[in-house]
């Protein structure tokens, strides 16, 4: 079974813009935490967008 770019996009809903990773070789260990990186800030992104929404709801 083989896992594409897209296949991984749409299951976390990460949009892919531009390239994450650069041509160097890379350790597991090293893209667990670039990964995990870009998880967690996507992850506050959607906590931030759901806050102002609810405050432009709250003000209206």
């Amino acid at each position: 079974m083989a896992v594409t770019l897209d296949d991984v996009a749409c299951l976390l809903h990460i949009p892919i813009t531009r390239r994450l990773i650069e041509e160097e070789e890379l350790s597991h260990e090293r893209g667990i935490r670039r990964m995990s990186y870009v998880i967690q800030r996507r992850r506050q992104w959607m906590r931030w967008k759901n806050n102002v929404v609810l405050m432009s709801i709250t003000l209206n």
